[in-house]
């Protein structure tokens, strides 16, 4: 199920400077992540929940992380609707994921 999330016209981000700007929202954009949560998973590892900002991710992807200014491999994406994980190859603007083994990218992120 997709969700329009046509409300949100612009995000504000921080470029490599510290200075903050407004960037223009488009789902056809570049791929832009919101890490709003971390668990320490015992078969995995550390698995980071994400929502897709901008653009839409694709799989595999190299993204650098904007606080660290790091880049990230994401090899895996997964859904979970309850306790039951789908592994997916694409999510779009808007959608809610997950992946393992971030390094550099914690929370907030």
């Amino acid at each position: 199920m997709r969700y329009s999330y046509g409300y949100i016209k612009t995000q504000k981000t921080v470029d490599e400077e510290g200075n903050v700007k407004e960037i223009t929202v488009d789902e056809n954009g570049p791929a832009s992540l919101f890490v709003f949560m971390t668990v320490a998973d015992k078969d995995v590892g550390k698995r980071s929940y994400f929502q897709v900002m901008n653009g839409t991710l694709k799989l595999p992807a190299m993204l650098t992380n904007q606080n660290s200014g790091q880049v990230e491999k994401i090899a895996s994406i997964s859904t979970f609707v309850g306790k039951k994980q789908q592994n997916v190859e694409e999510l779009c603007y808007g959608d809610i994921g997950a992946t393992v083994k971030l390094v550099n990218t914690n929370v907030n992120d």
